[in-house]
């Protein structure tokens, strides 16, 4: 899937339009896709044919969907901050940097207004792409172990902030992302997507 988000400190901003489609318009601030559903009535608000009209980024009346990239924050965090340990030897640097970086989207996303918010990570095993092209992800570097043993804590951590975590088996968080944030553009909601991915 197509990741239509920007990191928090260099992202860029995706602006889809009725078709589905969608270009980078801007970057340093928050992606903010703002969409409604077409005004002829249908049995489900959800599920709606047919194009979206986008809406002024400025208005704010509408509901927010905060839609966190999990797997991409805890790289994020861990190549952010200093080798922290605790007392016995445990890594504990993107514990640390991962509670900064969703207390500080919180608050510069949804503020005291509130809204809906979710923390998607990769679940663990292969995905469909796996099957399509075995050498997917072939090259890339295997996760460094101190990251790894880290990612269960973090995921109880961000549960215990109040985020919900969500892991779904054989796709990656950004399909689910991805997914999420078309219902919630047909629900009327204002999808925003923090990622540090530039796809």
């Amino acid at each position: 899937g197509h990741r239509q988000g920007q990191a928090q400190a260099q992202g860029h901003e995706w602006r889809s339009d009725r078709h589905g489609a969608g270009r980078v318009v801007g970057k340093g601030e928050a992606l903010s896709i703002s969409a409604s559903a077409p005004a002829r009535a249908s049995p489900s608000p959800c599920i709606q044919a047919g194009g979206r009209t986008m809406r002024p980024m400025s208005e704010t009346h509408l509901p927010t969907l905060l839609l966190v990239d999990g797997s991409s924050y805890l790289y994020r965090a861990y190549h952010a901050m200093p080798d922290l340990r605790g007392p016995d030897g445990f890594p504990t640097g993107a514990i640390h940097g991962m509670v900064a970086m969703m207390k500080r989207l919180r608050e510069q996303i949804l503020g005291e207004s509130g809204g809906h918010a979710a923390c998607v990570f990769d679940a663990s095993g292969p995905t469909f792409r796996d099957a399509w092209y075995p050498e997917y992800k072939a090259q890339r570097a295997p996760m460094p172990d101190d990251l790894r043993t880290q990612i269960e804590p973090i995921h109880e951590v961000v549960r215990l902030l109040g985020w919900p975590v969500l892991q779904v088996p054989g796709i990656e968080a950004d399909d689910a992302i991805g997914t999420l944030a078309r219902v919630g553009a047909a629900c009327g909601h204002r999808v925003v997507i923090s990622t540090g991915d530039k796809d």
